[in-house]
């Protein structure tokens, strides 16, 4: 019995010193577990901010999102100034989509007609040979021609809107009643063309050979030369009001009838042009070759014109005075 109950007294509950130590060793452990649990945080939070700078370089330019069943290219959008200057780029020249390339391929009327049908918008030519046909009432619409022969191709009632023609070669080329409104004509020869009736709102001829060719009755409001020659042309009609004239060569052309009010000539000449009922108020001539024109010419028709001292000099000099 005695035994047994020194057994017992041996089971003892836990003192408060226990208790107390219990509690110690607690606090100890965590703040031996306090670094770690820093440590671990600061490495999730960098590897976040990591893993998200990553998603942004990467997924932003790479992702595509379906919206209402197409995909959306998500690349970041450049910043506004950028977008501003592209913006003023593109207003003269807007980017048109390029059709079908064909090159260096002679045409017949046949041919050509089946190829436009099928090929779609805007095809592209270049080398290519359409010299001597008869391409009447063909739809070239948007059309590209880069280093094409024309030459005594007839094109009346064609539809060229739009069209852009470089370094093409059109000698004689008849457009009679053609459509070319808002169509570009750079560093081409089309001497001796027809344009009579051809509607060319908005066209530009820039560094194109125009000697000798006829725009009678031709609709040219927005019609635009630059750096071109139009000697000899047939150009009755034509309204340049409040224009700059480029280095336009109107040597023995027929301007009857033509407006050049308030017109800014750069260069140029109107040398032995023909001026009959033709209004030049306002125009400044200062910088172009009158030489050709007598002083007749010029109280008919130039009156109200600004002249330098030197041209004023040259046409009275015509008339046999000495201007001292």
């Amino acid at each position: 019995m005695q035994r047994q109950w020194d057994d017992s007294r041996s089971c003892r509950l836990p003192r408060e010193d226990d208790k107390i130590l219990s509690a110690e060793n607690r606090v100890a452990g965590w703040y031996l577990l306090r670094p770690v649990a820093r440590f671990l945080a600061g490495f999730l939070l960098a590897s976040s901010l990591l893993l998200a700078g990553f998603l942004l370089r990467r997924g932003v330019n790479l992702t595509l999102t379906k919206l209402r069943g197409r995909a959306v290219d998500i690349t970041p959008r450049a910043p506004r100034h950028e977008e501003s200057a592209q913006m003023r780029s593109n207003t003269t020249e807007p980017a048109a989509a390029e059709g079908k390339r064909f090159s260096e391929l002679t045409f017949e009327r046949d041919s050509l007609a089946r190829l436009l049908r099928e090929c779609g918008d805007a095809p592209i030519f270049e080398h290519c040979d359409f010299s001597g046909e008869d391409l009447s009432r063909l739809d070239f619409r948007g059309a590209r021609f880069t280093r094409c022969s024309f030459a005594q191709t007839i094109l009346e009632h064609c539809d060229l809107s739009r069209s852009r023609w470089l370094a093409c070669k059109g000698s004689a080329a008849r457009l009679r009643y053609a459509n070319a409104s808002d169509a570009r004509f750079c560093q081409s020869d089309l001497n001796n063309c027809d344009w009579t009736g051809a509607k060319l709102a908005s066209a530009t001829f820039t560094g194109v050979k125009l000697t000798g060719a006829r725009f009678v009755d031709a609709r040219t409001l927005g019609l635009v030369f630059h750096d071109s020659l139009l000697v000899g042309a047939d150009l009755r009609g034509l309204s340049f009001r409040k224009q700059t004239l480029e280095g336009l060569n109107f040597s023995d052309a027929d301007l009857s009838n033509c407006d050049f009010r308030d017109a800014v000539f750069e260069g140029g000449s109107l040398r032995n042009a023909l001026l009959r009922n033709s209004r030049f108020d306002g125009a400044d001539l200062r910088s172009v070759d009158l030489s050709g024109l007598r002083l007749t010419d010029v109280l008919q028709h130039l009156k109200g014109t600004i002249m330098s001292v030197d041209q004023a000099v040259a046409l009275v000099g015509d008339c046999g005075v000495r201007v001292m």
